[in-house]
């Protein structure tokens, strides 16, 4: 008697430990279903962010032909190593190769934070550069000077190549930039955009300075399939 009594206490304790193991295994594969289907959710919120945000807007500093087939968008900033290594070392030839002759147009956006006021500062001198036609120069003379964002340097640079010192400064004490720039920095980390530079050619995503003959690739790439359109 005991003998059964002590065999019908394993073989309980196996089936609630066989239980056990079934509602584990069943717990983990809806853990599995709910994560992938909060995942598919959240990787199709994000990319219909990116569809609303990459479309030009009067504000953009755009670089080439409106009509121009291949777009790309360009997320920057000026106290990023990587990004200015993208201009010293990718964008001259990007202009001579695509952009001067109506092939690309590209779109400059840079992320800026309220705290970080030299970054910010370069950021606006670069649309102030921008809608005075000196953006290329300005670019130039950041360049030489980086990594130094000395907002006096800044300013004499552009005062430089535009000699209107009074209509920049009036300029920069409107706050209507900086709370655009602000407001625009929000909708491209909500994107999903952190890192500096991300580059869009066409729907082509790239992070980090990537070599020119990969930029050069995808453009031949996206033109090859425009002339098949």
């Amino acid at each position: 008697m005991k003998n059964f009594t002590k065999t019908l206490l394993i073989i309980e304790i196996n089936l609630i430990l066989i239980l056990v193991i079934f509602i584990v295994l069943k717990l983990n594969k809806l853990d599995r279903k709910v994560y992938n289907t909060n995942k598919f959710v959240y990787e199709v919120m994000i990319d219909k962010r990116i569809e609303n945000l990459n479309t030009i807007n009067n504000s953009d500093i755009v670089i080439g032909d409106f009509d121009a087939p291949v777009t790309i968008f360009l997320y920057s900033r000026f106290d990023c190593s990587a990004c200015n290594d993208f201009f010293e070392k990718n964008y001259n030839r990007l202009k001579d190769e695509f952009i001067d002759n109506g092939a690309v147009k590209l779109v400059i956006r840079y992320l800026v934070h309220s705290s970080k006021e030299e970054s910010l500062y370069a950021t606006k001198c670069a649309y102030y550069a921008y809608e005075n036609g000196v953006f290329d120069s300005y670019l130039d003379q950041m360049n030489a000077h980086y990594p130094d964002l000395d907002t006096v340097v800044i300013r004499n640079s552009i005062v430089d190549l535009t000699a209107a010192g009074g209509a920049l400064d009036n300029y920069l004490k409107n706050n209507t930039i900086e709370n655009r720039l602000l407001k625009t920095t929000i909708s491209i980390r909500n994107a999903g955009i952190h890192a500096t530079p991300t580059i869009f050619i066409n729907d082509t995503k790239l992070v980090g300075n990537r070599r020119y003959a990969k930029i050069k690739e995808i453009i031949w790439s996206e033109l090859e399939n425009e002339s098949c359109d």
